[in-house]
């Protein structure tokens, strides 16, 4: 565990480095997480470590919110006497997202129906493992005929593969968000 978080960190780190060099107008862990994805693509995946270590940094994510939350506090005479345009920050960005995300949805007709129906193998419980989810899905894209992938190498596939043939367990969805997991 201890290897996979300075593992992270490193990356962090770089990305930091990469920004202050280049004077770029990106946070340095987005390109730190975007240099990670890539050594891990070329790389094959994350070892299990790093899935350990991601997955439970994942979990107590809301704590990293706690030092925002007790800086807006001790500015609390600062907030009252700035309060107007604070307001009107979060009220404009609010209605700004909101069109925007209308806008997308009139400009992008019939788009949401493009996603196919696949199966998620055992349910709301293949979200803590979304390599089911990825073979299901390839399952419902390329049929028998799946395509050999590193990422897969190591699981019972055959197991999952016959559940969603035989229907067991498998309730059908073309939810994005079981996509964004199979992607995952």
């Amino acid at each position: 565990m201890l290897q996979a978080l300075t593992l992270l960190l490193v990356f962090q780190l770089v990305g930091e480095v990469i920004v202050r060099a280049f004077a770029l107008p990106v946070p340095g862990p987005v390109i730190g997480m975007a240099l990670l994805f890539a050594a891990l693509m070329l790389r094959g995946g994350p070892s299990e470590s790093l899935r350990e270590t991601a997955g439970s940094l994942l979990q107590h994510l809301s704590l990293l919110f706690v030092p925002a939350g007790t800086g807006v506090i001790l500015y609390g005479s600062r907030l009252a006497e700035e309060w107007l345009p604070l307001t009107a920050a979060l009220l404009g960005s609010t209605f700004l997202t909101i069109a925007l995300t209308a806008l997308l949805f009139v400009a992008m007709p019939g788009r949401a129906q493009d996603l196919i129906d696949f199966q998620v193998p055992g349910g709301d419980a293949a979200v803590q493992a979304p390599w089911r989810i990825a073979l299901s899905y390839l399952h419902a894209a390329y049929g028998a005929e799946l395509p050999d992938l590193p990422f897969l190498a190591g699981h019972e596939c055959g197991v999952i593969l016959e559940m969603v043939q035989k229907r067991l367990n498998s309730p059908l969805t073309s939810s994005c968000g079981r996509l964004f997991d199979a992607v995952a």
